[in-house]
């Protein structure tokens, strides 16, 4: 072969092998579905996977690199096990009662009948709010078969007149929590406004807490997580509107709450979201608990008694993966 023919060869090759890279590049770059506010790059699968799993867009959008890398690849998601409890807590004056209820009495919202027997005086608070918590397991890489994802939502069918700082938890027996794998998230439906301050249906408004937030209380144990908790406020107006008129705030119509985290098959996962009956302030509670079979809703310790009695005492939901 000549020197001519030798450089057309290595000339054909080189061009080759650039088109196939561009065009490697360029798939790449087109199995892109989105990218959050944190950089995280998710393919459509990857995203849709978490819509199917109940996350929001702004929850999606609040997940950090590392969180999401501790996922696994997230392309074949197995719904494993769930489970659903309801509550009713009905406030008389400065008592708190709390019990679980059927999904009818939750859907319906069947008062306390003996409780309302009682005939309030003027001075009286009577008010009762209803609570849905559901722990539910996936199975979200094929190439880790023990791995689970582990998802514990909380919704409020009605809202509570003290609003102020609820904390979600969890702890686990025979396992543990894979170390920086919690997310959770506190999210207020509120009023959405247009450019002129009106009034144009509702919108969620989200506070994401991934595994760096100082909002955690974390138990460590020998391999991992024992127990994760944070603490968040149940926001009273979340925004407000201004134009050359005023201001405008928005109301709230809803609170909802997340906490997920990994974990394996055969740990037993026990999940509480205690509401505040009472004004707390953040710094006194955002640490001061620990995780315990004796807490509240299984989970939640106070030591401190005052503490303790300011939260509702919720039951609280568990799950063996």
């Amino acid at each position: 072969m000549n020197k001519t023919l030798i450089k057309l060869f290595k000339l054909f090759t080189f061009a080759f092998i650039f088109t196939i890279s561009l065009s490697t590049n360029v798939f790449a770059y087109e199995d892109i579905y989105y990218i959050n506010s944190n950089d995280v790059s998710f393919t459509e699968e990857q995203y849709i996977n978490l819509v199917r799993m109940g996350f929001t867009e702004e929850e999606i959008d609040g997940i950090t690199k590392e969180l999401f890398e501790s996922y696994g690849d997230m392309n074949q998601v197995r719904l494993d096990k769930t489970v659903t409890k309801y509550f009713r807590e009905t406030t008389l004056n400065d008592s708190t009662y709390v019990e679980e209820i059927s999904e009818r009495e939750y859907e319906n919202e069947v008062p306390n009948l003996s409780l309302n027997l009682v005939s309030p005086n003027s001075n009286s608070i009577h008010e009762t709010n209803y609570k849905k918590i559901t722990l539910t397991s996936y199975q979200v890489d094929i190439t880790r078969p023990t791995e689970r994802f582990v998802v514990s939502d909380l919704i409020w069918k009605k809202l509570p007149n003290v609003r102020s700082y609820d904390i979600y938890a969890a702890r686990v027996s025979g396992g543990y929590i894979t170390n920086g794998t919690q997310f959770g998230s506190m999210t207020a439906t509120g009023t959405k406004f247009d450019s002129n301050c009106a009034p144009m249906g509702t919108q969620d408004y989200t506070n994401t807490y991934s595994s760096g937030n100082s909002a955690w209380n974390i138990s460590n144990g020998t391999f991992g997580y024992t127990g994760v908790g944070f603490t968040s406020e149940l926001k009273k107006v979340p925004y407000v509107c201004i134009n050359d008129l005023g201001m405008y705030s928005a109301s709230v119509s809803g609170y909802s709450a997340r906490l997920s985290f990994k974990s394996q098959t055969g740990t037993t996962v026990y999940t509480s979201y205690q509401h505040a009956s009472k004004d707390v302030s953040y710094n006194s509670v955002y640490h001061a608990y620990s995780f315990s079979s004796s807490g509240l809703g299984k989970v939640i310790y106070f030591s401190n008694s005052t503490l303790r009695n300011s939260y509702d005492a919720m039951g609280g939901v568990e799950l063996t993966l």
